[in-house]
């Protein structure tokens, strides 16, 4: 009987030296909140001591995790300016009423909500410029001096344009070129003229018509086409190194062909005063407001800075090992 007593009290001992190492094992209790910040500086009010369940905890350390943050946003109304260059007067053709514009790389439908106009000074203006011009051979260059009326500067501006192409009509132009004919000894009564005597005649054509080929033979226009369709006196007789003269104007006619010649170039043009237009256009845009809200959880650590008291299993004497 006393050794079963002994056995029993040293079993009871060994179980409540277990039950007081395992409680020193979680000498610590662990304290979590989730709150919300406003700021990166997070801070959780823990209490420095707290008693749970008859002991007591003094606050050791404090470990805070982001769980989330949130960038806080407002809306603001944004105006988005586009222009309009190179007007000739102070209006825009039909501008879009709404639009779609980029704004921090978010696309957005814009109203328009203003037009304003400022004077402006157009430049690096050009026009092209064609034409068809209707000419004789003898007359085909290769640049020509143009006329060209521009409308939206209100004026005339004279430009060179270069020749294209030369194409062939079939329209001819008659051309008639005068000459002096001077009638050496005008009292004599005929004249050596491309080896033949001819007689001169005193009123109207000096020579009959059916000589006009012998007088072209003997003219500088002896190699030219066309011949002389005319020949009539241009002046009263004179003296001239002791001889009877008298002047004479010869025509020379001659049927051309005619040229389509295309004159055709870009050319610059003249600054001038004009207009520009400043379109604008709104929406209103969800905006960061540069403040972020943090949803944190704070994991506390309280230390027991009270001993377990050990309540014994039974009361009274402890019993004798005996």
């Amino acid at each position: 009987m006393k050794d079963f007593r002994l056995f029993l009290f040293i079993s009871v001992c060994v179980f409540l030296l277990a039950s007081s190492t395992a409680y020193a094992a979680g000498d610590t209790l662990v304290k979590t909140e989730i709150f919300n910040s406003d700021s990166s500086e997070f801070g959780y009010n823990f209490e420095d001591e707290i008693e749970e369940n008859g002991r007591h905890y003094k606050l050791g350390k404090v470990d805070y995790t982001v769980l989330s943050q949130q960038e806080e946003t407002e809306l603001k109304h944004e105006v988005i300016t586009e222009a309009v260059d190179d007007l000739y007067e102070a209006h825009v053709v039909s501008p879009a009423n709404k639009k779609t514009v980029t704004i921090d790389g978010k696309k957005y439908e814009a109203e328009l909500e203003d037009i304003r106009y400022e004077s402006t000074v157009i430049k690096n203006r050009t026009a092209e410029i064609e034409t068809i011009v209707k000419l004789t051979e003898d007359k085909i260059t290769e640049h020509i001096e143009y006329q060209y009326e521009d409308v939206q500067a209100k004026q005339s501006v004279t430009v060179n344009i270069s020749k294209k192409s030369v194409t062939e009509t079939n329209e001819t132009k008659e051309i008639t070129v005068t000459f002096p004919v001077v009638f050496h000894r005008y009292d004599s009564e005929e004249f050596l003229i491309n080896g033949k005597l001819i007689p001169l005649q005193q009123w109207g054509t000096p020579i009959n018509e059916q000589y006009f080929g012998d007088l072209k033979a003997e003219s500088a226009y002896a190699d030219k086409p066309g011949m002389i369709t005319d020949l009539r006196w241009s002046g009263e007789p004179y003296i001239s190194g002791g001889e009877t003269c008298r002047n004479a104007l010869a025509s020379l006619t001659e049927s051309r062909r005619i040229y389509a010649v295309k004159y055709s170039d870009t050319v610059d043009l003249p600054d001038t005063e004009g207009y520009r237009a400043i379109l604008s256009y709104g929406t209103d845009v969800r905006k960061p407001t540069g403040k972020i809200t943090y949803e944190v959880q704070a994991k506390a650590e309280y230390i027991l800075i009270e001993g377990q008291d050990i309540q014994p299993l039974f009361s009274g004497e402890p019993p004798h090992p005996y």
